[in-house]
């Protein structure tokens, strides 16, 4: 054998020698618990639908809303789940639903939980129905959300910030077998809350100023704070 040929074979068996040893000393480590693998985090693209002449929105059978305030309104959606996600104008009304949900599903609690981002502007009410909404906060008092919400048939209202403070000026919610929770890093101006068979839990948020219509079969449960707020 040629010297030359000797020297790239050993130079190869090398190279298989230090791989195998690399490998056998992450696996030892990894088995001790001393190595943490790494976790890639997968880009999610969102398409964007802008909205303008939207004045009303109606949403059915979607369990992740989220509601910014927005100059314009707008919405965004998983590109690669969009096909899922129907919507239309209808005069000035744009209407979201799940079309492949059917109306026992929905009763079942059936919901599209792809993540759908709502920008709209504090004047444009919206209503939903089998939905699970999150409506964000600003984080600074001089930015703060206004919503209009009227929530129907086991829809359900939730406001978290990441554990941050979040202010609101005017919430204006209405609830027919609904569910609505707030969290004690809100930080809100002014509350109006009809209930239908429904129930509002405060969890502490700080409230200044609490207006509340309820039927005997809904429930309140409000902080020694915010009753104080009631008018």
């Amino acid at each position: 054998m040629k010297t030359s040929n000797k020297i790239l074979i050993g130079i190869f068996l090398a190279v298989i020698i230090l791989t195998t040893s690399i490998h056998l000393y992450v696996y030892a480590k990894y088995k001790r618990g001393d190595y943490v693998p790494f976790q890639r985090e997968s880009a999610v693209f969102m398409d964007r639908v802008d909205v303008p002449g939207a004045k009303f929105v109606s949403i059915t059978g979607l369990g992740g809303v989220e509601l910014i305030n927005s100059d314009t309104a707008k919405f965004e959606t998983d590109k690669d789940n969009v096909g899922r996600i129907s919507y239309k104008m209808v005069k000035d009304t744009l209407v979201i639903t799940d079309p492949t949900l059917t109306d026992e599903q929905l009763e079942r609690g059936g919901r599209n939980y792809q993540r759908f981002k709502l920008y709209l502007p504090p004047s444009v009410p919206v209503q939903t129905a089998f939905c699970s909404i999150n409506a964000k906060g600003a984080v600074d008092s001089t930015h703060a959300a206004s919503y209009k919400i009227a929530l129907t048939r086991n829809s359900n209202l939730s406001i978290r910030n990441d554990n941050r403070a979040s202010y609101f000026d005017q919430l204006l919610i209405k609830g027919e077998s609904a569910e609505i929770v707030l969290e004690d890093q809100a930080i809100i101006n002014d509350l109006h809350v009809q209930l239908v068979h429904s129930s509002i839990n405060d969890m502490k948020a700080t409230i200044q100023s609490i207006t509340v219509e309820a039927d005997p079969q809904s429930s309140l449960n409000l902080s020694g704070k915010n009753i104080k707020a009631l008018k």
